[in-house]
Order: C-alpha cells, then structure tokens, then sequence
C-alpha cells in the first residue's frame, strides 16, 4: 500500500490515541470499501466541527490535510488491515528476539524455557509460525537444539555451539567516533557524565523512555560492545528515535519498541544496564518502572536514572536575582505539589514531580537496588545578552511551569513571579548588556542489583 498513506494514518491514530484507522471509524477489514469511505467522511465533519478546540486541533488539521490519502487506505479495508498487522508483528519481533536471547544465554532451551518464550511471542500477539521462525534462527545463531517438547517432532539439531555475546540481536561491533546527542541541555558535558555512570564492559542495557534516541546516540559510538533495547509508550517518539539512529549508523546495534515500562516480555536478569533519563516526571507512579528494573537487571547490574531538581534553579543577570529567584521557587514547589497530588498516587515513593533528582536513591533502594554513584550535573545557559531577551527565557520558564501545573492566570504564586519579572524589565536599561545565567541542577545516579 502507498506508504505516505500509512504515515499518514500512523499519525493521526497517534493524534487520537486508537489502535488504527478502521478502529478509530468504527468499521473492520470486512467492511464494504463505500460504508468505510463514509465513515470517514463522517469523522472529517465531526473533526472540522472541533477544530477550534485546542485539543482536537492537531488531530483535526492532519486529518483534513491527509483526507486523500485516507481515502486511498479505506478503499481496500482488508488491504489496509493486513498492512497495519503486518507492521505490528514485525515491530514485536524485537522483543521476542530479545526474550529468546535471554533464556539462550547459557546455551540451552528446556521445555519450560521455550513454552515461556511461545507465552511471550502470543502476548505480543505473533503467529506460531513467525514465532517458529524466529527461534530456529535464534537458535542457529547460538548453536542451540530447539527441545523436541516443543511442537511434538523431533527438534532439528543445528550448528555447533559457538561463542555467545549476550548481545540482544547482532554479534558485530560498530566502531565509530564519538557522538554527542547534543540539542539543548543535552551537550558533550552531559554525554561525558553519562558514560561515567554506565560501566565499560556493560553488553546489554534497556532504556525505559528512550525518546528520540538521545541515550544510544551518545553512549552507543563509546561502547561498541554494547547493543539497546529503546522502549516508548508513545509511537512518533519510537519512530523519530529509529530515523536519528539509522541516520547516525547505529541501527544493527539497536532495538526499538513502543511499549509501557513495565511489564516487559523479557525474562528477569536479562539485561546489564537499565537507564531512565528525565522521563518521570510525568509518570503518574514511579513504583512499578524500579520494580521493573530491578527485575531486569543481572546480579550487579546498574539502574541508572537522570531526573533534575528543578526547585534549585537560580538566575544571574551580571548579580544574583535574589528576590525574583525566591518567588520562582515558590512557583516551582506550587507546580510540583499540583503534579504529585493530581497524579493520584498516595505513596510518596512514587510519586512524579519536577524535582526527583535528590529522591532517585530512596527510590532505588525501596526495590532493592544499592545507590552506589550520585552525580549532580549543572545545565546552564550564560550568554552576554540584553535583559529584554534573557527576560524572554526566564518567561518561557514560567509559562512552561504553568503549563506543567495547569495553573490559572490568576494563580497567587503565578502572578507574584511575573510582576517581578515586570519589576525586573522596568529596573534594567533596555539597550545594556550583560551577562544572564540559567542553571538546573540535574542528579545522576546509578543503583547496584
């Protein structure tokens, strides 16, 4: 099928959070191509009636945008069906790869352990037969005879027993220079404390919330023997991160899945390294993500998560910016008081928040992980400015907070902070340099199985 056609219905199902296309109508693969056609025409009239609503906007804008495009998919239903489970089978296999990879590593399949691996591939929603097809290939690769338990015949005795890697799908190294993930707050420095937490001999390493691919872009280049399990529960995301690692010639190093980060079809101590990097704080419990790391991590493997301390922020114009720093930390701990009672979550342990970075190893040591190396790194932003334009910065922060705690423009702590910034603005001399300052404290810390 056109493949434009398929983005394009990709997104939109992202947009309005269904499955897929025919889902999203109401329709099925058998469902004649005419009433499909006006099901979609219906949900055109009804997203164009919504499109002053700023939370139907986006969804609304691509789908009168893309309406051809549609068009051309609900034409042949079963056509589209068999394209979009296709798709989904085959963004699954990594994971079962991975599964198979893990009860493969001492270079033997029981009965038990295959019925395990079977279990997962059907949760995932693989055919027996792609599941069959999969593991002889794993298994040729590592040498192992598939137990006759498994289908009732004799299992065909494969290759010898050769060197295993503990590598999650490929057995080559890819040498290549270093890589910084680099836009924002992400620079070499970061990168450098990064590569400090994971150790150098880690082979295997699942990142919960890999985002675009940030994580494998600086870590991959500077370990070679390494391969990663990316995991996100948002597909655009999953997809952006596999073009930035194809791009940068990392892709037979990785895996990518869309995925909660938790309960993975991996098996316990499959893996050396678990990272989770500024993603919690818009996890409504926290709890069930270190349990799943610990989980997953072999004896002595690292959890290692990044998350900051946003009620430490400070801001400098050429001195400090006392009274206006007070009132933003004020703003700040509105903001995270808001996002951890609104996530529900009674346990304190678990709740999400904007500054997780001094709870990290509590929070590990509640699983059972050992909090062995606690990093705190400084994001900053100094640059010789005019105070008009670094004013423009410190307002992004403040309506980024307002957003984040869905505060009302009339909000006590919201207002007190911009009547300061106003003060600020009517102090200094709009034509006078000088140097403004931004720092975020970010906290790394790594946690021992």
């Amino acid at each position: 099928m056109n493949t434009e056609a398929l983005e394009a219905a990709s997104l939109l199902c992202n947009l309005v959070n269904a499955p897929d296309l025919l889902t999203w109508l109401g329709v099925t693969e058998s469902t004649p191509p005419a009433d499909a056609k006006s099901a979609l025409e219906k949900a055109r009239k009804r997203m164009q009636s919504m499109q002053g609503n700023p939370k139907y906007k986006a969804a609304s804008t691509h789908l009168i945008k893309s309406y051809r495009k549609l068009e051309e998919l609900v034409a042949d239903p079963a056509a589209y069906h068999a394209a979009v489970t296709g798709e989904r089978v085959a963004s699954q296999v990594p994971l079962l790869e991975l599964a198979i990879d893990g009860v493969l590593a001492d270079g033997v399949l029981t009965p038990d352990e295959e019925a395990f691996v079977r279990d997962q591939a059907n949760k995932l929603g693989i055919s027996d037969e792609v599941y069959e097809k999969v593991l002889a290939e794993r298994c040729a690769v590592r040498g192992v005879t598939v137990p006759e338990a498994r289908s009732g015949r004799a299992g065909a005795a494969v290759a010898t027993m050769g060197p295993t890697t503990g590598t999650f799908r490929v057995e080559r190294s890819l040498g290549a220079s270093h890589r910084t993930a680099g836009t924002g707050w992400w620079d070499e420095s970061f990168t450098r404390m990064l590569l400090g937490l994971v150790p150098a001999d880690a082979k295997r390493a699942i990142d919960l919330s890999c985002g675009l691919g940030w994580s494998a872009l600086a870590l991959l280049p500077e370990r070679p023997q390494m391969e990663y399990l990316g995991i996100d529960a948002t597909q655009v995301q999953v997809d952006m991160a596999k073009r930035n690692l194809t791009a940068a010639g990392l892709a037979d190093r990785v895996a990518l899945q869309m995925h909660t980060p938790f309960g993975l079809p991996v098996p316990d101590g499959a893996v050396d390294v678990v990272l989770c990097v500024m993603s919690l704080q818009s996890v409504k419990d926290t709890r069930p993500l270190f349990a799943e790391a610990a989980r997953l991590l072999s004896p002595g493997g690292r959890m290692i998560v990044v998350e900051p301390d946003s009620l430490g922020q400070q801001f400098w114009f050429d001195r400090s910016l006392l009274g206006f720093n007070d009132l933003f930390q004020g703003l700040c701990e509105r903001v995270d008081e808001v996002i951890r009672l609104g996530s529900g979550t009674e346990d304190e342990l678990g709740q999400p928040g904007i500054a997780l970075g001094p709870e990290l190893g509590r929070r590990m040591a509640e699983v059972g992980l050992e909090p062995v190396e606690t990093v705190v790194h400084a994001v900053q932003i100094a640059q010789r400015t005019t105070f008009p334009a670094f004013a423009r910065r410190l307002r992004r922060r403040i309506e980024a907070l307002a957003d984040a705690g869905r505060l009302s423009e009339t909000d006590g702590d919201l207002v007190a902070v911009e009547k300061a910034l106003a003060k600020l603005e009517a102090d200094h001399p709009a034509t006078r340099m000088g140097t403004g300052v931004h720092v975020l404290p970010l906290f790394g810390v790594a946690g021992v199985k």
